[in-house]
């Protein structure tokens, strides 16, 4: 059996790019895209943390509005990812963790992620 090189080529190129697609939007793929929100809050205040920058695991980084509240759009779900948040300040740590998206409600689909707390620094100890 004879295969034709260019009908062989094309398929191979759209296995690759099939491939490629699964991955985009840094969750990979095998999910549904949706918005995951949430708000940053300084855990000694509970005052809203504004400006901070919110990652979801290599997702495209947001700055957290007026409110503490952020979204990013397009994360893939269900899927475990490492949230991280930044550019907090020198009195509060910068926060990580693990979690869990699952999948939201709506349509557009949409899951709130709840309350993320600011833990203050802990004042400096003798002689630093």
């Amino acid at each position: 059996m004879r295969i034709d090189a260019r009908l062989a080529l094309t398929a191979l190129g759209l296995l690759a790019l099939g491939l490629s697609m699964a991955g985009c939007g840094g969750g990979g793929g095998g999910g549904t895209p949706e918005t995951v929100t949430g708000r940053v809050l300084y855990g000694d205040t509970d005052q809203p943390a504004v400006g901070v920058t919110v990652q979801i695991g290599t997702y495209p980084a947001v700055t957290t509005d007026e409110e503490g509240r952020f979204q990013v759009p397009e994360v893939v779900a269900p899927k475990t990812y490492t949230v991280t948040v930044t550019n907090v300040g020198n009195d509060y740590e910068e926060y990580e963790a693990q979690i869990r998206v699952e999948l939201g409600t709506g349509d557009p689909p949409i899951w709130d992620m709840g309350i993320i707390y600011l833990a203050p620094k802990p004042p400096p100890g003798p002689g630093i």
